[in-house]
C-alpha cells in the first residue's frame, strides 16, 4: 500500500483503492463482522489507503437460501445473506466519512525514497517496508513517499530548499535506497536538484547502466559522483545551495535540517500501538490517529502545528468536539487523547489556538488529563522476576492459529516461529537483550483451536508449549513457569507442562518491541496480569472464577461544549497561566445494574423456539436447548427496568451500557430507537427516551453464522460435499465444496423441507468446532454523568 499511495500522491492522484479484509480458510468463513475489521482497516488508511474495494460480494441469487453462495474457501463474506449485512449502515457511515477525510488536500511527508534503477530482487523492499525495511529507515514521526527514477526526472523542482511536484506534494529531504548503479540522466538531475538546494541521503552509485557509450558514462557517473559526494572521508558535503550525506540516521540530518517530527506521543501504556497520517488542506491540518489494538489506550499526543486549536472530528457519530485540554508553543500543539479499543480519531487544526485554554484537570489532587508527557516506562521491568510467575488473563479468540484448513497440531505449532506467528496475547521481546545472556522472555498465542507459548532470546522464538483445545467463547488462561518449565491452565485446569529452555526465564509483558506490529490478538481480552510467583492449582481457579466487567468510562471525557464527568468529586482545572478552577461534582448516581431474568425473543425459520426466559444473562452458546444454542440471526432481548424521578435531574445525561455484545445492538428504550452500536463502548445516551418509573427496553443483537452451521453439522447431510472421485489421500483443495448445486436452488425454488436451516456451497465448518460467544452478554447497567460546558476562549467552567 505505500507503493500504491506513493505513486498516487507523486502522480496526483486523489484515490487509492485496495482489495480489502481479503479473508482466508482460518480467519473468514463468516467470522469477521464491522468491529473486528476496524483495526486492520484503519492500520491501512495509515498507510494511504481512503478506498475499500471489499473482497468480496459474492451474488446471492436464490432468495432465502442462507448463508448461500460463497467464493469457495475464501473471502470475507460481504454478502445481503449475512447476519448482519443490514445492520452495517453505521459502519459503512464510518468508513465513508473517513474515506472522505483522508482525500481532503495532500499528503504530508518529510521523506521522499528515490528507487534506484537495478532489477528488484537487487533493492531494498521499499514498496513494503513492513517486511524489509528502508535504509536507513524512516524516524518515528517522519512519513515518506517512495519514488521512481522517471518521474524524480520530469516531475521533481527545488523551491526554497523543498523538494516540490507540480501539483503541491512537498518534501524535505531525499533518500538514495542502495543500488548497484544508477542511469547518467539520473544522477545528473540528482546533480541539478542539489545545486539547487536539495539535500541527499544516500551512497554513491558505484557505476552507470546501459552499455551504449559505457565508458564515456561511466567517466561522467565518476565525475558527478566526486562532486556531489566527495572522497570517501566525507560524511557530509555542501555541494551549491544545497547538502549531500553518506549514510547514516535521518533522524540526525533532519536534525541538522532544522525539521521536527510531524507526530510524536507518549502512553501510560509501554506496549501501545498508535498510528497515524497527516494531510493538509490550504490552513487546515488533518491528522488521523488510531489505536491498532483492542483496548483503550491514553496518550499525549503532540503535532507539528503553529498556534492553532485541535478538533476532535469523530467518523464513528460524526461529532465534531473542540479539545478542552492542549497546549499550543513553541511550534507544536499537544493534547491529550483517549482512544477506545480499535479507537481512532481526526485532529483537525484550523482555528486560532485559545489563550486561555485548560492544560490539566485533577481529581482530588489527582491528575487525570494533562499535556504533559507520561513517564517513559523501564526498560527492563521484570528483571527480578524470573522462574517462577504466573501470567492471568481472560481471552475470547475470534480466529484459529491454524490455516489450510488442516487442523492446529504440535507440528503446526512447530512451524509458527518467530515472524511467522501471529495473535499474540502476550508479544515477548528479547529476553537476552534486555536481562543479559542466557535470559529469554515468555509471551504466548491464542486461537480458537488452542494456545502456543514461546520463549524468545537472540536467535530464538521457538514454541516451548503447545496445547491442541477448543476455546469457546471468554476462556481463563494461566501461563504459569515453575523452575523453569511452562504449564498451562484453561479454566482453572491443568491441560499441559511445556519443554525447559534451561534460560532464565521473564515475564513478556509490556513490550514496546517493533515486532510486535501485526501480530495482535485478534479477539477480545482483559489486561494481562502478573503474579511474581508459581501459583497453587487452588488459587488458580479462583481467578478462574468469573469474567471481569468491561472497562468503566474514564473520570473525565471531552464532550461536545466541555466536560462529561462521570464520577463526583472534587476537581480542579488548571490553564496556561497556572490559575485553578475548583470544580465540585456532586450529581452522579452510583452505575445500577440490570439484574433479574430476560425475555428473548427469535425469529421464524431459523431453529429457535418463539422466546426462551434467560434467568440471567449468558452467551447463547450455553444454553441448553439445542435451537437457542446454534442460533443465529437477530435475538431480541426485552425488559423492564425503573428509573427514580431524579435521573435527569439537574442536567444529569444517563447512559445504558450493554456490557459485553456479540457482536451488534440496536438499542430501543421506550419504543425510541438509538441506533446501532457496532463496536464498543456499547453504550448510548437514553437520558431524551427515559421516565420516572418502569421503562421498556428492546436491545436488538446479531450475532454470526457459524453457530448455526456448526448446528447443522450435528445433523444428516443433505448434500454431497467434495469430489465423486476423490484422489488417493483426500479430496485436497476442494474436499469441502459442494459437489452439486441443488436443481431447487438453481431454479429459485423453496429449499425442501428438512432437518437443516442453512445451506451453502461450502463447508466451512465440522459439528465438533467450537462456538463462539452469542448474544447480548451484558452485564448492562445504567450509568449517569454530568455535562459541564467550558468557554473556549477563556478556559472558565
Amino acid at each position: 500500500l505505500k507503493l500504491t499511495s506513493s505513486i498516487a500522491h507523486v502522480w496526483d492522484k486523489p484515490v487509492v483503492g485496495a482489495e480489502s479484509f481479503t479473508g482466508n480458510p482460518a480467519h473468514s468463513k463468516w467470522q469477521e463482522h464491522p468491529y473486528a475489521t476496524k483495526a486492520i482497516g484503519d492500520l491501512m488508511y495509515t498507510f494511504g489507503l481512503n478506498r475499500y474495494i471489499f473482497h468480496r460480494y459474492a451474488q446471492q441469487p436464490h432468495p432465502d437460501a442462507v448463508p448461500g453462495m460463497t467464493m469457495g474457501t475464501w473471502g470475507f463474506h460481504f454478502d445481503r445473506t449475512n447476519t448482519w449485512f443490514e445492520k452495517a449502515g453505521p459502519w459503512l457511515q464510518y468508513i465513508a466519512r473517513a474515506q472522505h477525510m483522508l482525500r481532503q488536500g495532500k499528503f504530508v511527508a518529510d521523506l521522499l525514497y528515490l528507487n534506484g534503477e537495478s532489477a528488484p530482487s537487487e533493492m531494498p523492499n521499499s514498496d513494503n517496508p513492513t517486511k524489509v525495511p528502508l535504509q536507513p529507515p524512516s524516524p518515528d514521526g517522519h512519513d515518506y513517499d517512495v519514488i521512481h527514477p522517471h518521474a524524480l526526472i520530469q516531475r521533481v523542482k527545488i523551491e526554497a530548499g523543498r523538494i516540490v511536484l507540480p501539483d503541491g506534494m512537498m518534501y524535505r529531504l531525499l533518500v538514495l535506497q542502495p543500488t548497484q548503479g544508477i542511469t547518467v540522466e539520473l544522477v545528473r538531475k540528482l546533480r541539478d536538484l542539489v545545486n539547487q538546494g536539495m539535500w541527499l541521503v544516500g551512497a554513491p552509485p558505484p557505476y552507470s547502466f546501459g552499455l551504449a557509450n559505457a565508458q564515456r558514462n561511466d567517466a561522467e557517473l565518476k565525475r558527478i559522483v566526486a562532486e556531489l559526494w566527495g572522497d570517501d572521508s566525507a560524511t557530509e558535503r555542501a555541494v551549491g545551495k544545497g547538502r549531500v550525506f553518506r549514510p547514516q540516521s535521518l533522524r540526525a540530518v533532519l536534525d541538522k535540517l532544522q525539521v521536527a517530527p510531524d507526530f510524536q506521543f507518549t502512553s501510560r501504556s509501554p506496549d501501545r500501538d498508535i498510528r497515524y497520517i497527516h494531510r493538509r488542506l490550504e490552513t487546515t491540518d488533518i491528522y488521523f490517529v488510531t489505536n491498532h489494538q483492542r483496548r483503550s489506550e491514553e496518550i499525549v499526543a503532540s503535532f507539528r502545528v503553529e498556534g492553532k486549536r485541535p478538533e476532535f472530528w469523530d467518523a464513528v457519530t460524526g461529532e465534531i468536539t473542540p479539545a478542552v485540554v492542549y497546549d499550543a508553543a513553541n511550534g507544536r500543539v499537544r493534547v491529550p487523547i483517549r482512544l477506545e479499543p480499535s479507537g481512532s480519531v481526526f485532529v483537525v487544526f484550523g482555528a486560532p489556538a485559545s489563550s486561555r485554554a485548560l492544560r490539566s484537570i485533577a481529581k482530588d489532587g489527582q491528575p487525570l488529563v494533562m499535556t504533559t508527557d507520561f513517564a517513559a516506562a523501564p526498560v527492563t521491568p521484570y528483571r527480578d522476576v524470573a522462574i517462577n510467575f504466573t501470567i492471568s488473563v481472560w481471552i475470547k479468540p475470534e480466529i484459529e492459529l491454524a490455516g489450510g484448513g488442516g487442523g492446529f497440531t504440535q507440528e503446526s505449532a512447530q512451524g509458527a516461529v518467530g515472524a511467522n506467528a501471529s495473535n499474540f496475547v502476550v508479544h515477548p521481546p528479547e529476553g537476552d537483550t534486555l536481562y543479559g545472556e542466557g535470559h529469554s522472555a515468555v509471551g504466548f498465542t491464542a486461537g480458537r483451536d488452542g494456545v502456543v507459548v514461546y520463549e524468545r532470546a537472540r536467535g530464538l522464538f521457538a514454541p516451548v508449549l503447545s496445547a491442541p483445545q477448543p476455546i469457546s467463547g471468554w476462556n481463563h488462561l494461566a501461563v504459569m513457569y515453575r523452575n523453569g518449565a511452562p504449564l498451562l491452565f484453561i479454566n482453572g485446569k491443568l491441560i499441559k507442562t511445556g519443554q525447559k529452555t534451561g534460560r532464565t526465564v521473564h515475564p513478556g509483558l509490556g513490550s514496546p518491541d517493533a515486532n510486535i506490529r501485526f501480530v495482535h490478538f485478534e479477539g477480545d481480552s482483559t489486561e494481562p496480569s502478573l503474579i511474581p510467583e508459581s501459583l497453587g492449582e487452588e488459587r488458580i481457579r479462583q481467578l478462574a472464577g468469573a469474567v471481569p466487567d468491561p472497562e468503566a468510562p474514564a473520570a473525565v471525557e471531552t464532550a461536545s461544549g466541555g466536560l462529561l464527568i462521570w464520577q463526583n468529586g472534587e476537581y480542579q482545572l488548571r490553564d496556561d497561566a497556572g490559575r485553578r478552577t475548583p470544580l465540585r461534582v456532586s450529581g452522579v448516581s452510583e452505575p445500577t445494574t440490570i439484574s433479574g431474568s430476560w425475555r428473548v425473543t427469535f425469529p421464524p425459520k431459523l431453529g429457535a423456539p418463539a422466546e426462551v426466559t434467560l434467568p440471567r444473562l449468558i452467551s447463547l452458546h450455553q444454553h441448553d436447548e439445542a435451537g437457542v444454542r446454534y442460533f443465529s440471526g437477530t435475538a431480541t432481548y426485552h425488559k423492564t427496568f425503573a428509573a427514580p424521578r431524579s435521573a435527569t435531574a439537574n442536567g444529569r445525561r444517563v447512559f445504558l451500557d450493554l456490557g459485553r455484545v456479540e457482536v451488534l445492538a440496536e438499542v430501543l428504550v421506550n419504543g425510541r430507537d438509538f441506533g446501532i452500536v457496532w463496536k464498543p463502548p456499547y453504550r448510548v445516551d437514553v437520558t431524551d427516551a427515559l421516565r420516572a418509573g418502569d421503562n421498556s427496553l428492546e436491545v436488538r443483537v446479531t450475532n454470526l453464522w457459524p453457530n448455526r452451521l456448526i448446528g447443522d453439522e450435528q445433523l444428516p447431510e443433505e448434500y454431497a460435499f467434495g469430489p465423486a472421485n476423490p484422489p488417493a489421500g483426500g479430496g485436497g483443495f476442494f474436499v469441502n465444496a459442494i459437489r452439486e448445486i441443488p436443481k431447487w436452488f438453481v431454479g429459485g425454488r423453496a429449499k425442501p423441507e428438512g432437518q437443516r436451516i442453512t445451506f451453502t456451497t461450502w463447508r466451512h465448518w465440522r459439528k465438533d468446532s467450537p462456538l463462539l460467544a452469542s448474544g447480548l452478554l451484558g452485564p448492562v447497567r445504567v450509568l449517569s454523568a454530568v455535562r459541564h460546558a467550558i468557554e473556549a476562549d477563556s478556559g472558565r467552567v
